[in-house]
């Protein structure tokens, strides 16, 4: 008696095997090939990553470039200043980067982040400095 429960039971669970391989078989092949809806991602603004400047001075004879870099964070970049800016004013090479402000003024600026030169939106010139006081410098966008 024990034996036919054993075939019985082993019967049962071959069944079983055959309906799971069977299930298996026929299930629908997964279509990976479908295309999704997709939601337009907003594209960065592309600005030029350098902007060179003209500097002069008017109680200086000749010109100077400086050249605001790669931004750093908002309001704050890096600044190239050409050396012949110190013959312009002396101490210029010593700024490193350019900070602007809310006003639309901006401030050459050395490492300490102490301020190098100010200027502000100008009348003639694309920026006119007002500190120092006695450099009078004017800036144009190449």
């Amino acid at each position: 008696m024990r034996s036919v429960f054993v075939l019985v039971l082993i019967a049962g669970a071959m069944g079983v095997a055959w309906m799971a391989a069977s299930a298996l078989q026929n299930t629908p092949e997964i279509d990976r090939d479908f295309t999704t809806a997709s939601i337009p991602v907003p594209q960065p603004v592309i600005r030029p990553t350098l902007q060179v400047f003209t500097l002069s001075s008017a109680e200086a004879s000749g010109s100077c470039m400086v050249v605001k870099g790669r931004t750093l964070s908002p309001g704050y970049a890096e600044l190239k200043v050409n050396p012949a800016c110190d013959r312009i004013l002396q101490g210029l090479t010593t700024a490193r980067f350019w900070r602007e402000r809310a006003d639309g003024s901006i401030a050459f600026v050395d490492s300490q982040n102490a301020p190098v030169a100010e200027f502000a939106i100008g009348d003639d010139a694309d920026y006119e400095s007002y500190q120092p006081r006695a450099a009078r410098l004017s800036m144009w966008a190449e």
